[in-house]
């Protein structure tokens, strides 16, 4: 009797056991999916137009003295309507079951968001980190340590699912050229946007003005008459007026000496940007 019971008793621990893990089996995958729905963000941002977004940001942009260059500030709001104008469709190797729904970038934390679809039904909130480098030639953004939701994801998961194919977007450091008489210079990653600083393109003013100083003076003598903030410049205009031919190094010298004095850069930007210049 008492080994009936206990063989009995047996029996039932062992179906238990098999059903706890095929209910494990089960519930598992079920609730690890209630788990990416539950954690899957939304973001929202002030949208702007992109259209004509750079036109916009440099109308509002000064000369800094002290810096000898000017500074554009691409905010979050606009970094993620361009996102939303041009990026969104972009293809990042992602396999073809795998649609991107959102994307969204967190400029404080550096982070970029990705709210995925899987299958047609399972959302996958994935985020990465931001990398941002720039040579003389193109600024690149790449995005590393991954995550799902708050799980760290290996590197060879995420090569898996590019097929190898590296998860980055770059631009050609001259297409960021936007501003007259201006190079960019550096691109850099900041708590508010990005931001973008240009110097003076020395070497195209040297092309406009060495052949013809003597016309640039009478010109500059009229923008004076006109601007009397530009009228530290009367000595510039006296020495053009003198000189055949210019180099380089007077070029630069008299620029950076007139730019010292901010009211004559502020003068000079504004005329830039108007096209008067």
């Amino acid at each position: 009797m008492y080994d009936d019971d206990l063989n009995i008793s047996f029996k039932k621990i062992i179906k238990w056991l098999i059903g706890l893990i095929v209910a494990a089996i089960i519930l598992i995958p079920v609730a690890f999916v209630f788990y990416l729905n539950m954690s899957t963000p939304v973001f929202s941002y002030n949208y702007s137009s992109t259209q004509n977004l750079m036109q916009e940001i440099t109308n509002g942009v000064e000369y800094d003295s002290a810096a000898k260059g000017i500074n554009i500030q691409l905010t979050s709001d606009m970094i993620n309507s361009y996102i939303d104008d041009e990026m969104k469709d972009m293809d990042l190797g992602l396999p073809k079951q795998i649609q991107i729904m959102d994307v969204h970038i967190d400029t404080r934390e550096a982070r970029a968001f990705l709210n995925l679809k899987a299958l047609g039904f399972i959302k996958v909130p994935v985020s990465a980190a931001i990398a941002m480098n720039n040579s003389d030639s193109q600024a690149t953004i790449s995005l590393t340590n991954f995550m799902i939701a708050e799980l760290p994801l290996k590197q060879e998961t995420i090569d898996k699912l590019t097929k190898g194919q590296k998860l980055s977007y770059s631009i050609k450091m001259n297409d960021l050229n936007v501003v007259p008489y201006f190079n960019i210079k550096s691109v850099g990653w900041k708590s508010y946007g990005i931001n973008l600083f240009y110097e003076i393109d020395y070497k195209e003013i040297y092309n406009i003005l060495r052949r013809r100083p003597e016309r640039m003076a009478r010109d500059l003598a009229v923008l004076i008459e006109k601007n009397q903030a530009l009228s530290p410049m009367l000595d510039l205009v006296m020495y053009l007026s003198n000189t055949e031919e210019l180099t380089l190094n007077e070029i630069k010298y008299y620029l950076d000496m007139l730019l010292e004095n901010q009211q004559v850069a502020d003068a000079l930007f504004d005329m830039v940007k108007s096209g008067n210049l």
